[in-house]
C-alpha cells in the first residue's frame, strides 16, 4: 500500500482534484498548494474517499495521514551498537509498520515494559523480550528471525484478531498465550523450554504447516476448550518430562503427514483426530503415554 504523506498527496493530485479539495476545506491549502493543516473535517474526508479510486490508496479509518507510515527503530528505542532498548511502553498503531533489520536486536526490558502491536511488525533480526508483547486485533507479527520470550513478569499475548506468522525461531521461556492465529510453516519453529508454557485459549488457532514445536522437559502445552491445534505435515515433539494437555472442549488435528513424537505424557480430555482418507493420516509415535487414543477424523474444509 502506498505510503501517504502531505507531499505525495500534493504531487499526485490533478488540478481538478486540488480545486475540489479547496472547495471542501479552503483552509487546508494555501496559495502555493502546500498544506497548513493535518486535521480534516468530515466534508474533506468524504471528498477524499470519492477521489481515492483514481488518486491514491486511502485509509478510511485514519484521519491523520501521518499515522500510516513506517516506524523507525530510533523513534521507539535508544541505540547501543546493534542493540535497541525500548523507551517505555510503545504502541505500533494500525496501518503502521515496524521492521527490525537483520543483525539488529530490539530489547524489551523488564519492569513492566510493553510493546503493543495494532499494525505490522516484521522481525528480520532479533527481538529479546523481558517484558510483554501484546498483539491486538488487526495486528500482525511476522518473525523471519529470532524471538526470545525470556523470563520476567510478562510474555507474549496474541489476542483475538491478532496474527503471528513464525517463519523463524521463537524461544519461549515464560508465557505464550494465544486467542488469535499462530502459523508455523516449514522452516518455522517454537522451542518451549523447561520454564515455558504455551496456552491456546478459546478462539485460538495454532496451525503447524510443516514447522515444529519442541516441548522440553518441564514445559507445558495446554489446549483449552474452544482452542484448535492443526498439525498438517509438521511435528510436535514432547520430550521426556514434558506435558501436553488437551482439555475438555479442545480439539487437536494431526493429518497430512503430521506427527506428535511423544516421549512423555499426553492428557487427552477431549478429542485428538489423526486424519483419514480425505485429508491424509497423521500419527502419534514414541514411547510416551496417552490416556485416550486419537480417533480418525479430518478438519472441516475452509
Amino acid at each position: 500500500m502506498t505510503k501517504i504523506t502531505q507531499n505525495s498527496i500534493l504531487t499526485s493530485f490533478t488540478a481538478t482534484t486540488r480545486l475540489i479539495i479547496r472547495k471542501c476545506n479552503p483552509k487546508l491549502l494555501n496559495v502555493n498548494n502546500t498544506p497548513v493543516k493535518n486535521v480534516f473535517d468530515s466534508s474533506w474526508e468524504t471528498r477524499l474517499k470519492e477521489l481515492s479510486a483514481t488518486n491514491f490508496n486511502y485509509h478510511p479509518n485514519k484521519r491523520n495521514l501521518k499515522e500510516c507510515r513506517t516506524i523507525q527503530l530510533s523513534e521507539i528505542a535508544t541505540r547501543n551498537g546493534n542493540n535497541w532498548d525500548l523507551i517505555g511502553n510503545q504502541t505500533i498503531a494500525a496501518c503502521c509498520l515496524l521492521i527490525i533489520p537483520p543483525g539488529q536486536f530490539l530489547l524489551i526490558g523488564s519492569g513492566g515494559l510493553t510493546l503493543t502491536n495494532k499494525g505490522t511488525i516484521t522481525n528480520n533480526g532479533n527481538i529479546i523480550n523481558y517484558g510483554t508483547i501484546t498483539n491486538n486485533s488487526g495486528g500482525t507479527i511476522t518473525n523471519n528471525g529470532n524471538i526470545d520470550n525470556n523470563s520476567g513478569t510478562g510474555g507474549i499475548y496474541n489476542n483475538p484478531g491478532g496474527t503471528i506468522n513464525n517463519n523463524g525461531t521463537i524461544g519461549n521461556y515464560i508465557i505464550l498465550s494465544n486467542i488469535g492465529f499462530i502459523n508455523i510453516p516449514l522452516g518455522g519453529s517454537i522451542y518451549n523450554t523447561a520454564t515455558g508454557s504455551i496456552t491456546n485459549l478459546s478462539g485460538g488457532n495454532i496451525y503447524i504447516n510443516g514447522g515444529f514445536i519442541n516441548n522440553a522437559s518441564g514445559a507445558t502445552i495446554v489446549n483449552n476448550s474452544g482452542g484448535l491445534i492443526y498439525n498438517s505435515g509438521g511435528n510436535i515433539t514432547n520430550n521426556v518430562g514434558g506435558n501436553i494437555t488437551n482439555n475438555v472442549g479442545g480439539t487437536i488435528y494431526i493429518y497430512a503427514g503430521g506427527n506428535i513424537t511423544n516421549k512423555s505424557s499426553i492428557a487427552n480430555n477431549s478429542v485428538i483426530y489423526n486424519g483419514g482418507v480425505a485429508c491424509g493420516t497423521g500419527n502419534i509415535t514414541g514411547t510416551g503415554t496417552i490416556n485416550v487414543a486419537a480417533v480418525s477424523g479430518c478438519p472441516n474444509p475452509k
